[in-house]
């Protein structure tokens, strides 16, 4: 038997003569089986315990970035907060002074200072609020109603060209707007912010050296309204293209005052399309330019 051990006493004598010890251990199947069963406690314990420390060394980093993209949100926010704050200070500064006699061209531009610096203040607030929105975008409430989507981005983009020609004369934006069947069931307000902010990204993240042209197109895919913004600008590297719709991130982290933005624009836009049913991709060459395709389901007739 397996639990039987033979072992032969005088091996030099004949076999004839040969005599046997026989040890009997009637409990040898207990004890590997109990030394087992220690085991496997260990190596459950000891995969739980190398589990939770990598668990543990990535929520650390996860939380370092966190920290980190959150430091160079605050950092940009100051930034863009500290231009038009001085220039409003400096302009009710000249306007209370009694002593300094304006004339009255001078006090129109300086209450067009104060008009347009405020209503930059006012959309710095404003994208601060569509950023908190998303932290619980089921408790949004969207006003969804049927929207003729053409004309929304034709206007978007016909109001964008001003902004594109007083940043470089040469630039251009072309509007190719082509889809048949436009009607798709969305919140008018957040379909324009979303329009208007990847217009403005395209616009942020031009290349200096090139005048910017910018191309805006509408089709339909299948049972989708597809819009295309396909820009000559900087470019995205690779390693940044899947996290430009996170939260604070910015391509340009690493100075914070060579684009201007907060890096919340991408992340507003990423909600406004979850909340439509709708989706969203990049692709983007460095140094050439980046492409944003979005689509929304269109209504049934």
């Amino acid at each position: 038997a397996a639990d039987v051990v033979t072992q032969v006493l005088y091996p030099n004598d004949p076999p004839s003569k040969w005599n046997y010890l026989k040890v009997y251990f009637p409990t040898k199947r207990d004890y590997i089986s109990g030394s087992v069963s220690f085991l496997v406690p260990s190596i459950v314990f000891s995969f739980i315990l190398l589990v939770t420390f990598i668990t543990t060394i990535y929520i650390i980093f996860r939380q370092k970035r966190l920290s980190e993209m959150k430091t160079d949100f605050v950092n940009n926010m100051t930034h863009e907060l500290k231009t038009p704050i001085a220039s409003i200070s400096l302009v009710a500064q000249m306007l209370s002074d009694q002593s300094i006699t304006l004339p009255a061209d001078k006090v129109r531009d300086y209450h067009s200072v104060l008009f347009s610096e405020s209503k930059r203040l006012r959309m710095l607030a404003e994208k601060v609020l569509q950023l908190s929105m998303f932290d619980s975008i089921d408790a949004i409430h969207f006003k969804f109603d049927e929207l003729e989507a053409n004309t929304v981005v034709e206007e978007a983009t016909m109001a964008f060209q001003l902004k594109v020609k007083q940043d470089d004369p040469n630039g251009s934006i072309e509007a190719h707007i082509d889809a048949e069947d436009p009607i798709i069931n969305a919140d008018r307000m957040h379909f324009t912010n979303l329009v208007n902010n990847l217009l403005d990204n395209a616009l942020k993240y031009r290349r200096p050296e090139v005048p910017i042209k910018l191309v805006v197109s509408t089709f339909n895919k299948g049972k989708q309204f597809v819009i295309t913004f396909s820009d000559n600008g900087i470019g995205i590297k690779k390693e940044d293209l899947k996290r430009i719709f996170d939260r604070f991130y910015r391509v340009t982290s690493g100075n914070v005052h060579n684009v201007k933005g907060v890096g919340i624009g991408l992340t507003y836009v990423a909600g406004v399309v979850k909340a439509h049913h709708g989706t969203i991709t990049v692709d983007s060459k460095y140094g050439h330019g980046t492409t944003f395709t979005v689509s929304f389901p269109i209504m049934d007739d």
